[in-house]
């Protein structure tokens, strides 16, 4: 091999190096761009739905709060002493 040979051998090593490097790059930024999309859909059904699960919890409150009164003003029974 002569000198020139030799330089070039690491050199297109590098390259192809950073080929794959990049290439791996590219398909991860692909992954999470599509994550990113994926989030974004399921946040603005989130932000939809938001206001439902506040009347469902407001909801939900209030039939505690009302059993809880209907148990606590039940006749209690007299004990004979």
């Amino acid at each position: 091999m002569s000198d020139s040979q030799k330089h070039r051998q690491p050199i297109s090593s590098t390259y192809a190096s950073k080929a794959i490097h990049y290439a791996s790059l590219n398909s991860q930024l692909e992954t999470l761009q599509q994550n990113v999309e994926e989030l974004q859909r399921k946040l603005q059904v989130t932000t939809q739905q938001a206001p439902s699960f506040q009347k469902m919890g407001i909801l939900h409150t209030s039939m505690f709060m009302s059993a809880t009164k209907v148990i606590n003003n039940r006749p209690q029974p007299k004990v004979d002493s």
